[in-house]
């Protein structure tokens, strides 16, 4: 039975966190005869709410969950990468606190990844209308992506994907600050493939990151 890792950075999420841990559970009883699985919750700091209190609840309820908490704000990335240091999956999904994450369509990745990939992205079908601001953000990325990396157009990044656990190994020898996981990840492997997806409208408040 292979062993699927869930990362989730958290910040200001005390709403969404509940009902993100509870998809999970009922998404991974489908497969039960198949893959075992654990959940680390990354409390970046949040500054505003109650995230700690709520990860440390559920990791006094539910076994399989694990927390870690900053003592101050690192960025997403940077929990991102605490996450990986203490996955012990054979697989490691990685995915946002805020309900927007199709979770329903997670064995499409698990799938693809089984077919022979290394890492798969997903790619959304529709996607959530985002500002101006992080459009641009976006497409100064992906131009950087392809100039800097060699990153072929219709490979997407996303911040919901799964990967073998050599990947996330190989990123994980990374000790700088500011790590970029993009391109760390590309940097592990070339074997990459997108699954489209859909993208949920947000279930609490606005992105803080």
């Amino acid at each position: 039975m292979k062993k699927i890792s869930f990362v989730i950075p958290c910040y200001c999420s005390e709403k969404t966190l509940p009902g993100v841990v509870q998809e999970i559970e009922t998404v991974m009883a489908s497969r039960s005869d198949a893959f075992s699985y654990e959940v680390i919750l990354v409390n970046d700091a949040s500054p505003r709410d109650h995230t700690r209190d709520v990860i440390e609840k559920m990791c006094q309820e539910k076994s399989y969950i694990k927390g870690l908490s900053f003592s101050r704000n690192f960025g997403q990335h940077s929990a991102v990468m605490a996450g990986f240091s203490v996955a012990s999956g054979d697989y490691i999904v990685n995915m946002d606190d805020d309900g927007q994450i199709p979770l329903d369509e997670l064995f499409l990745l698990v799938d693809k990844l089984e077919e022979g990939y290394d890492l798969v992205f997903a790619k959304y079908i529709e996607t959530v209308k985002r500002s101006w601001v992080r459009q641009m953000g976006t497409r100064a990325r992906e131009w950087t992506n392809g100039v800097l990396l060699e990153k072929p157009r219709e490979i997407v990044f996303n911040s919901f994907f799964i990967a073998r656990r050599f990947v996330i190994e190989e990123v994980l020898r990374y000790k700088n600050p500011y790590p970029y996981l993009g391109g760390l990840l590309y940097r592990a492997t070339h074997n990459v493939a997108n699954v489209e997806v859909h993208h949920r409208a947000r279930a609490q408040g606005s992105s803080g990151y």
